[in-house]
């Protein structure tokens, strides 16, 4: 705290270095949240860098952080830097730049000049890195980086008792002689200690800690310090349970520092057969119980809820991701669009039959640039892929285009989620992806879905959120028996439901229902709600000046609707 105030420096720059796992991060969300700090400072911006230091890119970021607002793709550097400093003008800033990599000097003083201009005296930029390095490159001349320590003895065992026993301490010497030697190999690094911790809570016996003391974290410590704590880690994943562990390899598909939603990452774990189905719960609430017991074991952190106390979205430390990626070896890759032209990518990738699900992130290239926008047609030949997930936004544009085949020919597909401009080519045999359940076609501009679409008997989850010219459902939608979710959100010219909507009696979510008129033969009226009863959240009924009467109104058993 006191450092931010001090420092005459127009721009003064703080790192704060240390391992990874440490709480560089929390300590830097410490301080932006302060009370003090919000008083002193005018404008508060946070960034994630992660391995792309870009200073084009990165100042879109802090314009967005600054503004609130998505900066649009196609804007030009120089209009982006123009904006950026309208929007700091005569303000004085604290901007984080959290888990920076960059050891390239020139690019430094470049973002910081532009960051520089307009500026107010007294604006502070705190960068959180694991390296020496680039903290020492970074660091304002006068500044000496502040090099996090770990956890006392004491600090290290108070967080692991509350976290490793029931009531949150234990009067057994035996439990306590063998926790204090599990936390001394954590080496004061909280991540290590929660994630230690979460494992021995379920773990019932003394020799179920011997095991884990003696055998599992035997030899720690000889390959350094990052090298030990990723062990550690490793430890707690090879405890999970078998459903959990493949549930936690597949969040390897998101990038790092992505938030993430948790309602579809339940989808997504559900369309890949990871929750297992039980006869007293649904099994999106079973999915989410693996949620909160990967949560509990601090797989996964910075959980936020919704209003009705719901998990809504959270992320993945670095280290985890690190780890995830690990487990799930030459299954998974995230694509950066700026390497999809890369004539060695295709190469790196050579065993593209062993690729079970890809990603593609998001670029530190502006859209317009002729760098970065050819689709990785090569896909086409990983005929096993089992998810495709586009999570770079949707407005880009492949130079080349798409091969059409790259959706067709993987019909062991089960999680499809294009952008905008993918779902173009999407043919209409798509009924050869007949093991899919979880479709993606948000912001499509077709007027009618194709009848096609009923072949996907599998399908759990349709998302059609966008689609604003959309006017009419296929006839044969209640052909689709396991659909769980269909999101009609934003679908504004959508006239009515098809007759048989009332046969998906395993529909969850369903974001709205518009009545039908009575002389259309293919529109579905009130009752076809009757048997809906496992609907849960909202549903928006619209048009109920077409329900003919109150006896057709009774029809509809919203009575019984007790999910909602």
């Amino acid at each position: 705290m006191v450092r931010l105030s001090n420092y005459k420096e127009k721009v003064a720059v703080i790192p704060i270095v240390g391992i990874g796992g440490l709480g560089k991060t929390t300590l830097a969300q410490l301080l932006y949240n302060d009370d003090k700090v919000k008083s002193h400072f005018e404008l508060k911006l946070w960034v994630c860098v992660s391995e792309n230091f870009d200073p084009s890119f990165l100042i879109r970021k802090v314009l967005e952080s600054a503004t609130k607002k998505e900066v649009s793709k196609d804007l030009e550097a120089n209009t982006v830097k123009e904006l950026l400093h309208e929007a700091i003008k005569d303000k004085r800033f604290l901007l984080v730049l959290d888990d920076v990599w960059n050891e390239d000097r020139e690019k430094w003083a470049r973002f910081k000049n532009m960051l520089s201009s307009g500026a107010r005296e007294g604006s502070k930029i705190v960068v959180t890195t694991r390296i020496q390095i680039v903290a020492d490159i970074m660091a304002t001349e006068t500044i000496v980086p502040h090099e996090l320590q770990g956890l006392s003895k004491a600090e290290s065992w108070t967080l692991f008792e509350k976290l490793a026993f029931r009531g949150g301490a234990t009067s057994s010497p035996n439990y306590v002689e063998i926790g204090k030697e599990i936390v001394g190999k954590c080496r004061g690094v909280p991540l290590a200690i929660r994630t230690m911790g979460g494992l021995l809570y379920f773990k019932d016996t003394e020799q179920e800690w011997e095991s884990v003391k003696n055998k599992q974290l035997l030899g720690f410590g000889l390959d350094g310090k990052e090298n030990a704590i990723l062990a550690t880690l490793r430890v707690s994943y090879n405890n999970l349970p078998s459903n959990l562990k493949r549930c936690f390899a597949y969040c390897g598909l998101f990038p790092k520092d992505h938030k993430i939603e948790v309602k579809r990452l339940v989808q997504l774990w559900m369309a890949q057969g990871y929750v297992e189905s039980s006869q007293s719960s649904f099994l999106d609430d079973v999915g989410v119980e693996y949620f909160k017991s990967l949560l509990h074991r601090s797989f996964f952190q910075e959980a936020t809820k919704d209003k009705w106390g719901n998990i809504e979205y959270c992320k993945m430390h670095d280290l985890m991701h690190d780890l995830a990626m690990e487990v799930s070896g030459k299954e998974t890759i995230v694509l950066n669009i700026c390497n999809s032209i890369d004539s060695n990518l295709e190469r790196q990738h050579t065993d593209l039959e062993r690729i079970r699900h890809v990603s593609i992130g998001d670029s530190t290239e502006p859209w317009n640039s002729d760098r970065r926008l050819f689709f990785p047609n090569f896909l086409v030949k990983a005929t096993k892929l089992r998810t495709y997930m586009n999570l770079a936004g949707e407005n880009i544009y492949w130079k080349g285009g798409v091969d059409e085949k790259i959706f067709t020919t993987m019909t062991g597909m089960r999680t499809l989620s294009p952008n905008r401009e993918e779902r173009k080519i999407m043919p209409h045999n798509i009924r050869k992806l007949k093991h899919l359940r979880y479709l993606d076609l948000s912001f499509n501009g077709t007027i009618v879905l194709p009848e096609e679409i009923t072949c996907l008997v599998n399908l759990q989850v349709l998302k059609l959120y966008g689609c604003a010219v959309l006017q009419k459902l296929p006839r044969g939608f209640g052909k689709l028996s396991n659909l769980l979710y269909l999101n009609l959100q934003e679908c504004t010219s959508l006239k009515c439901m098809p007759v048989g909507i009332g046969k998906l009696s395993s529909l969850r979510e369903l974001s709205i229902f518009i009545v039908g008129a009575a002389t259309d033969y293919e529109a579905a009226r009130i009752s076809e709600l009757k048997d809906l009863n496992n609907l849960s959240g909202k549903l928006r009924i619209k048009r109920l000046e077409l329900v003919k009467d109150e006896l057709e109104a009774v029809a509809a058993s919203l009575k019984e609707k007790k999910h909602l």
